[in-house]
């Protein structure tokens, strides 16, 4: 009966696991495709969180996410160019790792481009 209750831990672990580096994927995926859209825009435009609506629907793994945080803003390089940059922040609380006192794992990723159609002042 002990090596089955390991057995059923471990193999659930592992789902966990699993599941986190894939919530973590698409939380990158999020991020990488939101710089990418928002690049796009109008040079010098506002970032506009509601812009990723789109990734955040389509996109199955972030319902593992909780408190899921979009953020984004607007730089402007040494050489003149524009970029945008997206960080995506929120967590994941596994549910065989807590057995093990492993709870609420931090989601942190982020994204940035460069605007399209500019050129160097």
């Amino acid at each position: 009966m002990l090596i089955v209750t390991f057995f059923f831990f471990f193999v659930g672990g592992a789902i966990d696991w699993g599941l986190l580096l894939y919530t973590k994927n698409v939380a990158q995926h999020l991020a990488r495709g939101g710089a990418r859209e928002f690049a796009t825009q109008t040079v010098g435009a506002n970032f506009d969180p509601a812009a990723l609506s789109y990734y955040q629907a389509n996109k199955p793994g972030v319902m593992f996410v909780k408190n899921l945080n979009v953020t984004g803003n607007r730089t402007t390089n040494s050489t003149g160019l524009e970029q945008v940059s997206v960080r995506v922040q929120g967590t994941y609380s596994p549910f065989f790792l807590q057995a093990v006192g492993i709870n609420n794992l931090v989601i942190d990723a982020s994204g940035s481009s460069y605007y399209e159609r500019q050129t160097p002042p």
